[in-house]
């Protein structure tokens, strides 16, 4: 991911994923933040000013990852600070949201979580995150570090709470 767009090596030649302004096939934005791949091998990728993209592996087609919510499309123009990938789970952290989506054969569902189109952090996320377990994180913001931790047993539930360091 460079300031240019994506630049992906398969071995023989470099293929060039860039913005298009003409509506066509392209990226949302050539600003790339990180990068994540999926179980499908698909390519998620985050922008620091146009949201969400994903490469399908089978057609190298390119998806936009939108979430509509009272007429208003969210992520769209969204900085993206992180992507995660946990088994067919994907998390996309923004500014001050958490969004979840599911990886399916043929693409992308998003996941209401808590009965809520995203979560708050009640804070600006600071571009740091850390996967402390399978199901849990540590999230740097502004006002300090964030716990969250994930349940997935039936349906997926998130828990966010102030990290507290215990010193003995």
């Amino acid at each position: 991911g460079t300031n240019d767009g994506l630049n992906r090596y398969d071995g023989y030649e470099f293929n060039m994923y860039r913005y298009n302004a003409d509506g066509g096939r392209g990226l949302n934005s050539n600003l790339i933040q990180t990068l994540a791949e999926d179980k499908n091998n698909n390519i998620w990728i985050g922008t620091s000013d146009g949201g969400v993209n994903v490469i399908q592996s089978l057609n190298q087609e390119i998806l936009n990852i939108s979430v509509l919510e009272k007429q208003s499309s969210l992520l769209e123009k969204e900085s993206i600070y992180g992507i995660d990938i946990i088994d067919s789970i994907a998390i996309v952290l923004t500014k001050e949201r958490i969004f979840f989506f599911k990886v399916i054969e043929n693409g992308v569902h998003h996941i209401k979580v808590n009965n809520k189109v995203f979560i708050e952090t009640g804070s600006t996320i600071t571009n740091c995150y850390h996967r402390v377990s399978k199901n849990e994180f540590i999230i740097g913001t502004k006002h300090g570090l964030k716990f969250l931790r994930l349940n997935n047993e039936k349906e997926l539930e998130v828990n966010i709470t102030d990290h507290e360091k215990k010193i003995n």
